[in-house]
């Protein structure tokens, strides 16, 4: 996934800051890894049976991954707790990279630092904390410390398999943050200034990086079940194969729905095929899947990856209006379409799939509320997903201004004009990724026909 983000970024940004969002992708990874070894793990999976007080809001014990027994919350992972470490990292990292889009092209490179420090080890573990763990209190894998069912919202509890609210919109939402408290790039909106100037350089890596981004999907969606076979208690087992591919039928259905939804909209609203446009129409149909994707059938996924991508295009459109400068459009990717795909869950949720992937006898659902309102369920599961969704986005927005504001306030957030209209890969990598990018000019250190005799 975040070579994906790394290529698509790389691409959807100009030349002269090329190198600066690849390494803000690289420093994602290295910096989440460490912070989630160090705090986030144990704020999102901490067992505090044993440990003290069950805390519904943050988790508590594992830090640094000091012992696999007694502090981590073996009621969810179902496979080893460093296995299930290492997955959930990814999931952090992408959370924090996606704000990385938003922000792009004028960032200082310690802000950026500090801001994947706090959403790694803070933000992004709180909200894990609530939908994942076996102690929060939107979960719907809340158990007691004797492992009895506990759940406190709705029937379920708030449905996201596999992190649409938890990884998307909580990104989305950070990354409106960060581009609010930023401000746009010089010259962007300003009608006296030609605006296809601040187009990405490269729609080779932006396609390039949406197919990989497409096949890392399938990482994160149908191996969400994180298990295929498990034993119960009466000595036989579940299989949750088919779980798994059925959510790899629905995300690779809503990718391409959302794609085609985007394709025919750019040309009817621009006038041509856009291929960047396309890539992110893809983009908004797996992300908006991503939640729902266990729970619906392959006809709803489609309709959720068609009304995924002009929902995109709303959502990019409005930020525009409000003159809301996001370079790579990650907030009407993940942020809107994190939302809807949330909510789609209470529309679209089938009673057998939501039963199936959940562990929910079919007997005991008594009550329709545990599914989506166009399958007869009613209209408790929909609003407990919308209650799960406001309360992520106001968590993670409010959070986030507060740090973007403090840090604006202490360290600053901006680099300075003349860093931003040079390029900040001069001013702090070096120069340009490309050496054509510096005319006339030659890269220090180049070979050339005198000083290398491999040129001839």
């Amino acid at each position: 996934m975040q070579c994906g983000f790394c290529m698509l970024e790389a691409g959807s940004v100009r030349t002269v800051n090329a190198q600066n969002i690849t390494f803000k992708n690289l420093l994602d990874g290295v910096v989440g890894a460490l912070v989630w070894w160090g705090f986030g793990w144990g704020v999102s999976f901490g067992n505090t049976c044993g440990v003290g007080t069950r805390n519904p809001f943050i988790g508590n014990g594992g830090y640094f991954l000091a012992t696999n027994r007694g502090s981590i919350d073996t009621n969810v992972p179902q496979m080893g707790g460093l296995a299930f470490w290492l997955f959930e990292w990814a999931f952090a990292a992408a959370a924090a990279t996606i704000v990385s889009g938003a922000v792009a092209e004028r960032t200082k490179f310690e802000a950026y630092l500090m801001y994947t420090f706090v959403i790694t080890g803070w933000v992004y573990p709180i909200v894990a904390h609530w939908c994942w763990s076996s102690a929060g209190w939107l979960s719907p894998f809340r158990v007691n410390c004797q492992g009895a069912s506990d759940i406190v919202v709705g029937e379920v509890g708030f449905i996201d398999f596999a992190g649409g609210g938890v990884v998307h919109l909580v990104g989305g939402a950070a990354a409106l943050a960060g581009a609010i408290s930023l401000g746009r790039r010089i010259g962007r909106f300003d009608p006296f200034v030609q605006q296809s100037r601040f187009g990405g350089h490269n729609r080779v890596l932006i396609a390039l990086g949406t197919f990989i981004l497409w096949f890392g999907w399938y990482g994160f969606n149908p191996v969400s079940t994180l298990m295929l076979i498990t034993t119960t208690p009466d000595g036989g087992f579940t299989t949750y194969a088919m779980v798994a591919a059925r959510v790899a039928a629905n995300t690779t259905l809503s990718a391409a729905a959302g794609g085609i939804s985007v394709f025919i909209l750019s040309r009817i609203l621009l006038g041509y095929h856009d291929l960047a446009e396309s890539c992110n129409g893809v983009l908004a149909g797996l992300v908006a899947i991503t939640p729902s994707g266990a729970v619906v059938e392959p006809w709803a996924a489609i309709i959720i990856g068609v009304c995924a991508g002009p929902w995109y295009i709303f959502g990019v459109r409005c930020l525009e209006w409000a003159r809301i400068d996001d370079p790579l459009k990650a907030v009407g990717v993940h942020m809107f379409c994190g939302i809807w795909g949330c909510f789609s869950i209470g529309l679209f949720a089938t009673r057998e799939y939501v039963a199936q992937t959940y562990g929910l006898p079919l007997q005991a659902q008594g009550k329709p509320e545990n599914w989506g309102l166009f399958w007869g369920g009613g209209g408790q599961q929909l609003g407990v997903q919308c209650l799960g969704i406001t309360v992520i986005f106001a968590w993670t927005f409010f959070t986030s201004m507060l740090l973007f504001m403090l840090i604006k306030y202490t360290i600053g957030l901006r680099v300075s004009r003349d860093c931003e209209e040079a390029g900040i890969d001069i001013a702090i990598h070096g120069g340009h990724y490309i050496p054509e990018s510096n005319p006339g000019k030659l890269v220090e250190g180049m070979p050339t026909p005198q000083s290398d005799p491999m040129w001839g």
